[in-house]
């Protein structure tokens, strides 16, 4: 273990079992809110570098191998710590995978209870459980073979979305143009689990980023999301900040269905032609954009604090105007869009008062455009002065 002094009596377990971009900024978050912050995860993740991190339990490079330290750790040490956050979605799922369930009770983000593990569970529950609540939802079809796909694509028609029952940043989803590239692309299913087939909406992706207590709202905002990278199902490059009544009662809505507790994101369609808001899907994880708060007026630092104590929650300011490239997502876009301006916009939000994970980002800036060959190269240069 490593360990760094700290006097906070309150205390923090942060699980993570990979290096997505957002985990990164959570150790501040929660060090601005009062927190010790214990890190369990690789040794390798960015996070690792923040000085905001006052100990760090290393464990596998896995999702899997994370919730399996997390279970052993928690078995001794279950009441050091007053919150547990799960912080990515793929090790969320590693830990309902891990049975039985009797050691998520009392800290896992929603009810540990059948009807509630298999919604989390499911993008395909979710979206019927979402449906039956009155929450609104794009026209979809569930479908387990290639006749009831077919059937489905009759009565939605082209362009569609095929989703898989789970998937991160864009990962488990098609969308299909044309009929020609319907046919590629069934041809390659196996039916293995259900697959969705989801109406086309013409519009902008709105994200709205939230802090939950039970299923309650604390502290949220919504920003349209510009700039997607690696791929344009993926996480956002650039914000642009968003409100409408539809966000609130979204939050509201996904809080009662869920009675989730914790950080989350909700991803909605803005459609183009209405104005309409309906659901694409709940996230159960951290987002990466929770620092960019006081931009619209919220501070979810404050609101992690002062979880339980019955204050107020905190609505954005659905009159800012305004689009932030981020860090170090926006570096990423820009280079591959040959776009100085963006890239220098980007390096204002650094986190320049946490400069080793600064230097962390800019290595794997670095490394991503690196050939394999080179990578391969400079490793064995490192092993010979080793």
């Amino acid at each position: 273990m490593l360990s760094k002094e700290s006097n906070c009596e309150r205390r923090v377990l942060l699980i993570a079992g990979i290096d997505a971009v957002g985990i990164a900024r959570l150790p501040k978050l929660f060090a601005k809110a009062g927190f010790q912050v214990t890190l369990l995860g690789s040794t390798g993740l960015a996070a690792a570098s923040s000085r905001f991190v006052s100990k760090l339990i290393p464990c596998g490079k896995s999702p899997d191998a994370a919730a399996a330290a997390a279970r052993e750790h928690l078995a001794g040490h279950r009441a050091d710590y007053e919150l547990i956050i799960v912080a990515d979605e793929a090790t969320f799922w590693a830990a309902v995978d891990q049975q039985p369930h009797d050691w998520l009770m009392g800290w896992f983000p929603i009810p540990v209870n059948a009807e509630s593990l298999e919604r989390e569970g499911s993008k395909i529950r979710f979206l019927l459980d979402a449906r039956a609540a009155g929450i609104e939802t794009p026209r979809f079809e569930i479908c387990s073979s290639e006749a009831e796909l077919r059937a489905a694509i009759g009565k939605i028609g082209i362009p569609v979305y095929l989703k898989a029952n789970r998937g991160q940043s864009g990962s488990g989803i098609f969308f299909a143009k044309t009929f020609e590239e319907l046919e590629s692309h069934i041809g390659e299913m196996s039916f293995s689990e259900p697959v969705v087939a989801q109406q086309e909406i013409v519009g902008d992706t709105v994200s709205i980023s939230v802090l939950y207590d039970h299923g309650k709202p604390l502290c949220w905002f919504g920003y349209i999301m510009r700039d997607m990278w690696p791929t344009r199902f993926a996480s956002a490059s650039s914000v642009e900040f968003y409100w409408s009544p539809a966000v609130d009662a979204m939050v509201e809505g996904i809080g009662k269905l869920t009675e989730f507790n914790g950080l989350a994101g909700i991803d909605c369609m803005l459609e183009a032609a209405t104005g309409r808001l309906p659901l694409l899907e709940f996230n159960p994880r951290p987002t990466p954009v929770y620092h960019l708060g006081p931009h619209v007026g919220v501070d979810f630092a404050k609101a992690i604090s002062g979880i339980g104590s019955g204050m107020p929650a905190q609505r954005p300011d659905g009159k800012v105007n305004k689009t932030i490239r981020m860090f170090p997502q926006s570096l990423y876009h820009s280079l591959e869009q040959h776009d100085l301006p963006k890239f220098l916009d980007a390096l204002a939000d650094a986190p320049w008062g946490d400069p080793a994970l600064v230097l962390a980002q800019f290595r794997r800036l670095v490394t991503h455009y690196v050939s394999a060959e080179t990578k391969d190269k400079l490793k064995g240069i490192v092993r010979r002065k080793s």
